[in-house]
């Protein structure tokens, strides 16, 4: 109703661009949204540890088959 999320991307843009940065960081959530207002994807790594032995045995394997889902880039603007 309020598009706070919408807002908080466009200040933190903003912050940036008065700040004269070279990069804004969002973080790795809503990508595709992120790309509507000229977001690019870059490539980041993760890491999980499961201290419990016998957890790690059964987790371990669903954890190497995780995978990022799909999204469309988005191109805002003109070349």
């Amino acid at each position: 109703k309020h598009n706070t999320y919408n807002r908080m991307l466009y200040d933190k843009l903003e912050l940036g661009i008065n700040n004269k940065v070279k990069k804004v960081i969002y973080g790795r959530t809503a990508p595709e949204f992120k790309s509507t207002i000229g977001a690019t994807p870059s490539n980041s790594k993760s890491a999980v540890y499961i201290a419990n032995n016998f957890k790690n045995k059964i987790l371990g394997r669903f954890v190497t088959k995780l995978s990022l889902p799909k999204w469309t880039q988005r191109l805002p603007f003109k070349n």
